[in-house]
């Protein structure tokens, strides 16, 4: 624990636990409560790799991050790849890629862990215009994979408005029903699980 020092601007953040992880490449920290939106700097010091010669890492290796309480991953090969930065009390989250209507998905997906009934919103300041039927919205999914069953509400960019989409089978064609105009920058979409 002590080749680890978090921190921020508002002082250290306690480090708990560090594990190599099982695929003895990576080393996963057990931390404090971090804040959503702050920037820490992970410092680093007197480790060394698992070859024979043990290289050292460099003094004072650093990393920052910004924390959110949302993982950001991409679905499918995205080109160019998913960003996401605090904007306000939200996010601007963009990616490449063809979007949820097809077997498999290609998009960014910021995402919590949810069990049980929900009951979420969102407002759209905007979207951007790809082409019609870029897409950003509120999705529930069985899991991360690229055609995994999902249920969600949709926003395109302008004329093809919004939308409840689903796909009911793994790796499945999508349907969608619904339609009505967007309002940005005032474009609210709920899902709701019950």
């Amino acid at each position: 624990l002590g080749n680890y020092i978090l921190s921020s601007a508002s002082g250290k953040v306690a480090i708990n636990q560090a594990t190599l992880d099982l695929s003895q490449t990576n080393v996963l920290l057990s931390v404090g409560a971090l804040a959503d939106g702050d920037l820490y700097t992970l410092t680093v010091n007197n480790l060394t790799d698992q070859s024979h010669a043990a290289n050292v890492i460099a003094t004072n290796s650093q990393a920052q991050f910004m924390a959110s309480r949302y993982a950001l991953v991409g679905l499918g090969e995205l080109l160019p790849p998913a960003t996401q930065v605090p904007a306000g009390n939200g996010y601007n989250i963009s990616a490449g890629g063809s979007g949820t209507s097809s077997t498999n998905d290609q998009c960014a997906l910021s995402y919590q862990m949810r069990n049980g009934d929900f009951d979420v919103e969102v407002r759209l300041d905007s979207v951007s215009l790809a082409d019609p039927w870029s897409e950003a919205g509120l999705m529930a999914r069985e899991d991360l994979g690229a055609g995994a069953r999902f249920a969600g509400v949709l926003a395109t960019p302008s004329i093809s408005g919004t939308f409840f989409q689903w796909r009911s089978n793994t790796n499945g064609a999508t349907a969608r029903s619904g339609s009505m105009p967007v309002n940005y920058p005032n474009t609210w979409l709920r899902l709701k699980r019950a």
